[in-house]
Order: C-alpha cells, then structure tokens, then sequence
C-alpha cells in the first residue's frame, strides 16, 4: 500500500521538544523524527522542558502524561497559562477517555497512545505543522482586511475620474 508518511516527502522540516521521563521513548522518538529530516531536543522532565521553553521556540512539542513530578498535563497547564501556544501534543501508554478529554480542553492538539507506530508520529506532525501554518496565515488575513480594503478603495477613486 502507498501513501505512507515515510513515502511523502515533508514538506516542512521542525524543531520539535520531546519530553518523556523514559530514555528508551525518547531515543526511539529522537531517532524516528530525525531520520524524517526534523531537530529534536528531548527532556526527560516537564521542569527542564518548561525552562527549556523560556529560552528555546520550538514548533512542536510531543510530552509524556504520566511522569514523576509533573504530569503532562500539569505541563501543558502550566506552559499555557505562561503564554505558550506552541502546538503539545501528549502521549500516554496509560491513556483514557477522561484523560484525554481533559487534555483538549487544555489546549492540547492531539492525545497519541503508545506504542506509537513511526508512521502515526509523522503524519501527525505533518499535520500539525499544517494546521499551524494554516492557523498563522489566517491570522496575518485577519490583520489585512483594512489595508485591502483601503487599497481597493484608492484604486476605485483614481479609476473613477479618468473614467468618465
């Protein structure tokens, strides 16, 4: 079957965070993103990540839910009310429906169960990168309209007297 993720060329490249207190998760998740052609910082805890956050832009940060200390969504929590919209998607081999429900209401983009197949991560980040890019060009239309506007209407008035 064609059309896999590891068939389409990304159109794309991203500095992706990875936080996970597993070592094994984040190398498999390091590997698998960069031999796709993306950066990948990891972090083995939400605190570094949240630091990590103050100092470094990324496009997309993929986080564990259950960890010691500071849970994923305690993360994503945390990280929204600073002002953060980088796009967080979370993972969880513990996932349930009430996980996950809590995680979008929080602004959580995606919710990924393990074990993570490569091809799923890399749809998804293809998709996310997607949607932020469709959701900045919106933006950057929203702040246009008056300038369009007022260009259009300048054009109509100097058309309107070598009309006649």
């Amino acid at each position: 079957m064609s059309g896999t993720a590891r068939e389409t060329p990304m159109t794309q490249k991203a500095h992706l965070l990875l936080v996970d207190d597993d070592a094994n998760t984040l190398a498999s998740l390091s590997r698998a993103f960069r031999m796709a052609g993306h950066e990948a910082t990891v972090c083995d805890n939400a605190t570094r990540a949240t630091e990590l956050l103050k100092t470094e832009k990324f496009d997309l940060i993929f986080s564990d839910v259950v960890m010691p200390g500071k849970s994923g969504l305690e993360f994503l929590e945390e990280i929204r009310s600073a002002g953060v919209r980088t796009p967080l998607i979370l993972i969880s081999g513990q996932a349930n429906i009430e996980m996950a429900v809590r995680a979008t209401k929080l602004g959580a983009l995606d919710f990924l169960e393990k074990p993570l197949s490569t091809d799923k991560l890399l749809i998804t980040v293809e998709n996310a990168l997607r949607l932020s890019r469709l959701e900045t060009e919106n933006r950057e239309l929203k702040k246009t309209p008056r300038q369009a506007h007022a260009c259009r209407q300048r054009a109509s008035n100097e058309e309107t007297p070598g009309s006649n």
